[in-house]
């Protein structure tokens, strides 16, 4: 392989694993990584001034970090994974902040041409709804993301057009960073890196504010004569800290701002300084917490410090999936962006456990099992995921981190397993070695629990963690399920247990309380078919269904299997519909409540299902 081939596609490899990248099929990827070019910011080394005009690249952060500021403010941190000066995408014109390497460190950069960007993303519909930041509906108020409000408020010549539907609207604050007042600088330092916030709340010993400190102090304080990091954080501090209620509103916290000229306030108990912190707002969050976006969401996943937190986000994600929804966007984008939800949200719960627990003493895999782990989870339902760590030693680390993972997500609404397939059970933890003696004994002895267990590893799909402490053991186990022809036969069987559930009169068959079971009777036999299907093409790496299907396509069957395709998008869309209607999973329906598009839709999707399960029949030859 040529170096610079190597080198496009580490390029596309990295990009991959971020929104919008991640998103992108076919060719599109390559495609941008061939013409990225590599960027290096050493320290206190400027990327563009306020002012400057717009350059012919977007960027993309790879390593480190860039602080935006405009004069002395820093108005956001871009971190890795997340991209920077998309506004010359929209408008010709100058940048409005300046970018450098976060503090005094460096950062790589991806330089994307502006104009190649624009075609593989902005006009891509697989990737355009990350670009649909201006809340207003025009270019004219254009807010890109990561703005904040103090930009706004300076804002010349026009008047502040903020996206808000409520003025009354309660605010929902965040979890504060404090420390104490007596702490050396140093740590607090510490405290806003690990954290990655710009402001620490300086309290006393009954946690009541006495003041703030934030990026701008710190870079002030380096100026005076007696600076010491080894100084307490009061002797640098901003002080008296303005406080309010939890009750704030948006546009008192807006007032409030512009009134005093100030970037943060303090959520306190009663609302005076006189009781204990209890969090934060800042003029950057005012904005953010009016946008709806995956851009949006995503970043603030990223920064979720507290259970409440992760519960209001989880709430957002819902109602921008049922937007989506009402604006009639296509089934495969909405699987898309809520698996990339989904996932954050379990690398959130994962981080939060890890704070309380501390880091795992050595490397592991985090595996998504069932919708998840198929990259087609939609709705709140239950539990499955499983764990590879390195070292048997550490066991009971990694079940206490599997246990606090499995209570928060239960928290936040998602049901543990009712069969135990959790990372909390031991057959669904271990190390490699365990793993891979585990799942070649699945492989050959195909029967009964075995064979379901089967079944459920093949949708594994790492997420969190180093996926290379589990990559040799499932290559393994893939190989063998690819080469075992005997096992293919059984799993084939297996998918045919649940033949298409059509009378002679073409009606539906009921369970004994006439409800129709559509995970049961509809959506698991295309999703058993398509995995008996992608194994005896060499493919049971495979995930998603719909990438299943796609590699099981031969020339002779490609009809059928874009039409399984289609039928299995509907199944997943009929059950969505009904879940969020019920307030349920969405996987029994009653058959008096369908309408009669909704009734022939299911009735076509089941002979979809007759002639798939027949040439499974055809080629296994049952």
């Amino acid at each position: 392989m040529a170096p610079e081939h190597f080198l496009h596609q580490r390029v596309a490899e990295e990009l991959s694993h971020h929104p919008p990248f991640s998103e992108l099929a076919g060719d599109g990827l390559l495609l941008l990584a061939e013409h990225v070019e590599v960027k290096y910011l050493g320290p206190k080394e400027w990327l563009f001034s306020e002012g400057d005009e717009l350059h012919d690249f977007i960027y993309f952060v790879n390593k480190g970090g860039v602080e935006l500021l405009r004069g002395e403010d820093i108005v956001d941190h871009v971190d890795p994974g997340e991209m920077l000066g998309l506004r010359t995408l929209f408008e010709n014109s100058h940048y409005r902040a300046s970018a450098k390497p976060i503090g005094n460190g460096d950062a790589l950069l991806y330089a994307i041409p502006v104009e190649l960007a624009k075609k593989v993303l902005v006009e891509n519909q697989q990737t355009s709804h990350f670009f649909q930041l201006d809340w207003k509906g025009n270019r004219e108020d254009f807010v890109p993301s990561g703005i904040s409000l103090r930009r706004l408020m300076k804002k010349e010549g026009s008047s502040i057009v903020l996206p808000i539907t409520e003025e009354t609207q309660k605010l929902e604050w965040t979890a504060a960073v404090v420390a104490h007042e007596d702490a050396p600088l140093r740590n607090v330092v510490e405290l806003m890196n690990e954290w990655r916030s710009d402001a620490v709340v300086v309290v006393d010993r009954k946690n009541w504010p006495l003041g703030i400190i934030t990026d701008k102090d710190i870079r002030r304080s380096l100026i005076r004569e007696d600076f010491s990091r080894s100084l307490p954080v009061s002797a640098y501090m901003s002080s008296p800290v303005l406080t309010f209620s939890e009750n704030l509103s948006f546009s008192a916290a807006v007032v409030a701002m512009m009134e005093h000229r100030i970037h943060h306030l303090v959520i306190t108990e009663n609302g005076t300084s006189q009781s204990p912190v209890m969090g934060i707002i800042s003029d950057h969050d005012v904005l953010l917490e009016q946008a709806l976006t995956p851009s949006i969401i995503t970043k603030k996943m990223g920064r979720v410090k507290t259970p409440v937190e992760l519960e209001r986000l989880n709430e957002r994600i819902e109602v921008l999936r049922n937007n989506y929804l009402k604006a009639d966007v296509s089934m495969e984008v909405v699987l898309k962006i809520m698996t990339r939800f989904y996932e954050g949200l379990t690398l959130a719960v994962l981080r939060i456990v890890q704070r309380n627990i501390g880091a795992a003493p050595c490397e592991f895999t985090w595996l998504a099992l069932g919708s998840l782990g198929r990259g087609e989870q939609v709705l709140r339902t239950d539990q499955d995921h499983a764990i590879v760590y390195e070292k048997a030693e550490h066991a009971d680390y990694f079940g206490k981190l599997a246990s606090g993972v499995s209570d928060l997500l239960e928290r936040v609404g998602f049901e543990p397993d009712h069969f135990g397939v959790s990372a909390t059970s031991k057959l669904w933890s271990g190390t490699p070695e365990v793993w891979e003696r585990r799942l070649l004994s699945w492989v050959r002895e195909p029967v009964e629990d075995a064979l379901l267990q089967l079944s459920i590893t093949q949708d594994a799909r790492a997420i969190a963690g180093n996926p290379q402490v589990a990559a040799a053991a499932f290559n393994r186990f893939y190989k063998a399920l690819n080469e075992d022809s005997a096992t293919l036969l059984v799993m084939a069987k297996d998918a045919l247990r649940n033949p298409s559930p059509l009378n002679i009169f073409k009606q539906l068959k009921l369970e004994d309380d006439g409800q129709f079971d559509l995970k049961l009777r509809a959506i698991l036999p295309f999703i058993d078919a398509a995995k008996v299907l992608a194994a005896y093409g060499g493919n049971s790496h495979l995930a998603n269904t719909r990438d299943r299907l796609e590699k099981s396509k031969d020339g002779s069957n490609d009809e059928l299997i874009t039409s399984a395709q289609h039928a299995y998008e509907i199944l997943l869309q009929l059950r969505l519909k009904f879940g969020l209607k019920d307030g349920s999973s969405g996987r029994y329906i009653n058959p008096k409540t369908l309408d009669q598009l909704d009734r022939q839709l299911l009735r076509n999707v089941l002979k979809t299902l007759e002639a798939l399960q027949s040439h499974i029949k055809l080629k296994f030859k049952l």
